[in-house]
């Protein structure tokens, strides 16, 4: 048996930023978790914005709490960067540390999304 924490994701805001912290493996068994979390935080975000609640919808996606993370986990990032600037809003990532973060340095991510 593994030792490792189940996959959770907390959401907080924190003045004018909605922050994601998925903790644990962000693998295919866990990244419809993540999204779906994902989806609602943005909505929240982006009716905020709209609202004339805050100036612009701003996101964090903190990594830093992942054990690991896979293909599909990458392709979240690069899903959700596309889809940030679709709907406009800011999205920062805060990135896994290493070597969690080799995924993402393999694929030079780390170079084009916004860490």
């Amino acid at each position: 048996m593994s030792d490792l924490e189940p996959f959770a994701v907390a959401v907080r805001r924190h003045k004018h930023v909605t922050i994601v912290e998925p903790r644990g493996e962000l693998d295919l068994a866990t990244a419809e978790a993540l999204r779906s979390t994902l989806d609602s935080a943005i909505a929240d975000t982006l009716r905020a914005a709209l609202d004339g609640m805050e100036q612009g919808a701003r996101l964090v996606l903190d990594l830093r709490g992942l054990s690991f993370i896979d293909s599909t986990g990458v392709h979240l990032l690069v899903a959700l960067d596309q889809r940030a600037q679709r709907d406009g809003f800011q999205l920062t990532l805060l990135a896994p540390a290493t070597p969690i973060d080799r995924a993402i340095q393999l694929c030079g991510l780390d170079r084009t999304l916004p860490f």
